[in-house]
This record gives structure tokens, C-alpha cells and sequence, in this order.
């Protein structure tokens, strides 16, 4: 029997998983030079003939992300961790607003590179795709949420904030996806403004992969221990919630699911303008619900 794997790859970050095995990095690969083999810091993994080190480089913001120019590679690693050698069904997904045009192009990157020859951690491994099926973003969260906890015959809609853009997936009154739409805001941009105020106060200047980590409390920064981002995530988030009742006026009328990478750190001014809305401040939710989804369709 086929492996069923769920394949998420953001801006940021990366999840996959299998049945019992889940796994999340940066969205982000080099090609390995010499020193890079001394330094066991960072897993190194080789496809054919090339040698490539994970979360190292830098992140690269592309609205199609099957157009990233690491896409493959980042997908070969991805199942190189979690599947093992053999045939795989893989579910992903697309920005809903990209849905209906781009799902077939998407599907058809992956399949063009089906065959998977991928050494990580020592082990070879040969992985076949043999089938790719490719949801609307955000949409698996609606329908692995728990139905109690959304108000039963109102609209919903799904605001996924990720790294590049923030996608709302708006579902109608009886569970139905009608369409989506994407706003250029997302956490990138977010990072970007906290590294530039960082600098203006303190003149440290840190990567925006190193912003992130701080961010998050992945990393301490010498001299920045009274520094404080909170005000421009509130004035962000309140210029995001702007933008986003430009593009659903009726949204006070409708269940809200609030997800993505965003979802935590943005939650404050959130919580304040949208009363209603449920948090999923899991950043592997997406990949999660994908697989339920996925697992639902081909384990019949």
C-alpha cells in the first residue's frame, strides 16, 4: 500500500508528515560547501549528485511556491525525512485564490519530479509519487474543526496568515469552499519592520532568519534586553485587520478560524476586533488537517 504524506511548504516554514511521524524546518537550503561537512549543526542531505545543508540561507518570498527556486529540493528532503523507500500519495495545497488556475500547475511541478532519489541521515532512500492531489489553503482546517465550536448554518472564513500573504478561504452557510483571496501582508514583512526599528535603536542588524528566531524566543540577543516589539505588531496587526474587512465587509457576521504562522503572534489586536474568532495557533495545522483530509479520500 501507498504512503500517504502531507507536504506544506510556506514561506518560512516547511511541515510534512506521515501517519506516525511528523517533522517542521525552515524554508530554507543551500548547496554544501567543504566546511559546511565538519559542522554536524545543521543536517546536511544529498539528491543525486548534490549536496545541500537545511535551514541555512535565506528565506525566499514567492507568492507560487512550487516556483520557488528550491521547491523540488525542499520537497525531496521533506519526504527524504518522514517516508520511506516506495510509492507515496502526497497532499499539499495552494493559496485559495490560486486554486481554480494554478492547482494543475502545481500538480503537474511535482509530478515532473516524481522520482525521488534522497540520502538523508546516512539512508538512501527511492521514493515514487504517484499521485499528487492539491487542496485550497486553509480549507482542511474547516473541515477538521470541531463543528461545535462554529455557529451551524453562517458563513465562515478562514484567515491564514503566513509568511509572504495573508489568504482568506471563505466557506458558504453550508460548508461549501466558494472562493479565496490574498492580501501582500504576512510575517516577512512583519519581521522586516522589527529588524529596521531594531537597528534605528540599538544599531544591531539582524537577519530577518535571525529576527524570526527572536522573535520567537528561539533567540537572545546581547543588548536587547529592554528592547520591546509590541507596538509594531499591534500596528500591524491593526492595519492587517484593515485590509481584511476591505476584503470581507461581512466578516462580523461569519464564523472566523484564525491560522498560520500569524495566528499567535497577531492574536492580541485580534481577539479585540473579531470576538468570535477561534485561534489555531499550530503552525503544522495546516499539514495536519491535509492529512485527515487526505487519508479520508485514498484510505477508502
Amino acid at each position: 500500500m501507498s504512503q500517504i504524506v502531507s507536504l506544506e511548504v510556506g514561506n518560512i516554514t516547511t511541515s510534512v508528515m506521515v501517519e506516525d511521524i511528523e517533522y517542521t524546518f525552515e524554508t530554507r537550503i543551500v548547496g554544501a560547501e567543504d566546511h559546511h561537512l565538519l559542522d554536524d549543526e545543521n543536517e546536511i542531505f544529498t539528491v543525486g549528485n548534490e549536496t545541500f545543508v537545511v535551514e541555512m540561507g535565506t528565506f525566499e518570498n514567492n507568492l507560487y511556491k512550487y516556483e520557488k527556486k528550491n521547491f523540488v529540493n525542499i520537497m525531496n528532503y521533506a519526504l527524504g525525512k518522514v517516508a520511506k523507500s516506495g510509492n507515496v500519495k502526497v497532499i499539499t495545497s495552494i493559496p485559495a485564490k490560486q486554486y481554480n488556475s494554478f492547482k494543475d500547475e502545481m500538480k503537474n511541478v511535482m509530478m515532473a519530479n516524481n522520482k525521488v532519489n534522497v540520502t538523508v541521515n546516512g539512508e538512501e532512500k527511492n521514493i515514487t509519487i504517484e499521485e499528487v492531489g492539491v487542496l485550497p489553503e486553509g480549507y482542511s482546517i474547516y473541515k477538521t474543526t470541531p463543528k461545535e465550536l462554529l455557529v451551524k448554518g453562517a458563513k465562515t472564513i478562514i484567515i491564514d496568515i503566513g509568511g509572504g500573504t495573508t489568504e482568506l478561504i471563505f466557506i458558504d452557510e453550508n460548508g461549501k469552499f466558494v472562493n479565496g483571496d490574498s492580501i501582500s501582508e504576512g510575517l516577512l514583512i512583519l519581521f522586516d519592520k522589527i529588524q529596521a526599528d531594531i537597528q534605528s535603536k540599538s544599531k544591531k542588524l539582524l537577519s530577518i532568519e535571525d529576527v524570526r528566531k527572536y522573535v520567537d524566543g528561539e533567540l537572545a540577543v546581547i543588548g536587547l534586553d529592554e528592547y520591546n516589539f509590541t507596538s509594531i505588531v499591534d500596528k500591524f496587526s491593526l492595519n492587517l485587520l484593515n485590509q481584511i474587512r476591505g476584503k470581507a465587509s461581512d466578516i462580523d457576521q461569519c464564523n472566523v478560524i484564525i491560522a498560520g504562522g500569524g495566528a499567535k503572534i497577531l492574536q492580541k489586536e485580534f481577539k479585540k476586533d473579531l470576538k468570535q474568532a477561534l485561534f489555531n495557533t499550530d503552525v503544522r495545522s495546516l499539514c495536519k488537517s491535509n492529512l485527515k483530509v487526505a487519508n479520508a479520500k485514498w484510505k477508502k
